[in-house]
This record gives C-alpha cells, sequence and structure tokens, in this order.
C-alpha cells in the first residue's frame, strides 16, 4: 500500500529508498525525500499499512513541508486548522497556506482568502482576501468562483460590479455549490447581472432546493407569495393544535 502511495506522488516506486537523500526531483520539482516524508506521513495519516498515528504524520509532513513540498504544507496547514494532531492554532495554519498558495495549490489559495475575509490566523483584509479568491477561481476552484461572486456582489474588496459577480455566480453554480445556486437564482429574479428571468431563477432555485438549500425554499415561497409565518404565528398554531388535541382526549361527561 506504501509504494501506491509513493506512485500516486509521481515518484518511481522502484528508486525510493529511505537510506539514500538522492537529489532527484519528480516533475513538480520536488525531491525524492520530501516525497517520501509526505507519503510517510499520509500512510500514518490514514493507516495506511502502519498503525494510525496523527502525531507521527505530522511529524513527517512537516520534514516534508520545510522541504518545500506543496501537499505536505497543504497538509500542515489543515491540521493546525482542525487541530487534528496538533494544537489547533490558525497563526500557524496561516503560515503553512501561504506558503502552499505561494506555490500554485489552488486549495491553499481559497483557504488563505478565507482566512483574510474572516481574520483568522491573521489582520482581516477583504481586498487580499478578494486577490486570493481571483487566483484560486482562475485555477478553477468552485467555492472561491462564488467567494469572489459574493465580493463583486457586495463590493467587499473590489467595486461592486454585478456583471462580474454574475459571470463567477454561475461558473461556481454550475460547478455544484449550493449557496451559488440560490444566489443565482435570486440574481435572475432581480435581473443583476443579467437580464431578469424568472424561469431561470426558479431553475436555479429548484436546483438549490435539490440540495435542501432552506434559503432557496424561502425565497421561492416568497417569489409565490406565500406568507413566511413568524415564530411568534408558529407557537400559537401549536398551542391551537395542542388544545384541540386535549379537547379531543378528554372523555365526555354526559350521563349515559
Amino acid at each position: 500500500m506504501f509504494l501506491c502511495v509513493l506512485a500516486l506522488t509521481g515518484v518511481s516506486c522502484e528508486k525510493v529508498s529511505y537510506n539514500d537523500k538522492p537529489a532527484a526531483q519528480n516533475a513538480s520539482g520536488e525531491s525524492v525525500d520530501s516525497q517520501q516524508q509526505y507519503a510517510l506521513g499520509f500512510n500514518y495519516n490514514y493507516g495506511i499499512g502502519v498503525p494510525l498515528n496523527y502525531e507521527k504524520a505530522i511529524e513527517h509532513y512537516r520534514k516534508a513541508a520545510d522541504m518545500g513540498h506543496m501537499s505536505a504544507q497543504l497538509a500542515l496547514a489543515t491540521a493546525y486548522a482542525s487541530g487534528e494532531g496538533v494544537t489547533k492554532d490558525p497563526a500557524e495554519s496561516f503560515l503553512w497556506y501561504q506558503r502552499a498558495a505561494d506555490q500554485g495549490n489552488r486549495s491553499a489559495q481559497y483557504a488563505l482568502g478565507m482566512a483574510y475575509l474572516r481574520g483568522e490566523g491573521t489582520t482581516q483584509d477583504p481586498i487580499l482576501a478578494a486577490q486570493w479568491f481571483e487566483k484560486a477561481a482562475g485555477q478553477d476552484n468552485p467555492d472561491a468562483q462564488y467567494q469572489l461572486g459574493m465580493a463583486y456582489l457586495e463590493g467587499k474588496g473590489v467595486s461592486q460590479n454585478y456583471n462580474n459577480a454574475f459571470s463567477w455566480i454561475k461558473k461556481a453554480a454550475d460547478n455544484g455549490v449550493l449557496d451559488a445556486q440560490y444566489q443565482l437564482g435570486v440574481l435572475y429574479n432581480e435581473g443583476l447581472g443579467a437580464p431578469k428571468d424568472e424561469t431561470l431563477a426558479r431553475q436555479w432555485l429548484n436546483r438549490a432546493i435539490t440540495q435542501n438549500s432552506y434559503r432557496a425554499q424561502k425565497y421561492l415561497r416568497e417569489m409565490d407569495g406565500v406568507k413566511e409565518a413568524s415564530v411568534e404565528e408558529i407557537i400559537d398554531q401549536r398551542l391551537q393544535q395542542a388544545n384541540k388535541k386535549l379537547e379531543q382526549e378528554q372523555p365526555s361527561t354526559d350521563a349515559p
């Protein structure tokens, strides 16, 4: 199983030896030694051929990451973000996402955008968030496409531009992003970034509903003129139903 993992990383399994430290590189320019360390970390992380051990996984991921291995840097960033195998540390997570993003990893670029958007592990900066979303979106990361579209829609970190918002949200929706499908339905219904089209609005809202989007259900009911009950109205309705049920269950006091 270990050899298969190495093969997936682009290293020839027959040429790998832990006793040597070759200068060979794979197609991505990463050293064979860093590939070995990443593969070991991967195996420990998922219990492939060795007992599951997150601490050892982190140890080998770190060795590979320090040698510039992009996937190891991403794995290390994810671990620090979730606290798996290490103490949760947003700042450390941000550092490793930054290194992987600088190497062009689209998942890291998206994660970096979210970190800047939320101010997690770094100072909140919507401009830098939008810049990293654009890098990842340009590499067809669906979630980044949605976030970039929302940035243009709301004018956060970029100048508000409904046409750009529609374009990126449409790409994300086509790629299956639930929130993008809902938002696209709204854009079509309101004629933002595209001509108003109720038919297409309903189609995209229904797509979102098939993925259990409550927001899409609510918006579609509002389009149909169905009034959304308030919390107080719902409570009152349930009290009335409960009282009616109690009345029906009470035995009759009439004499036979």
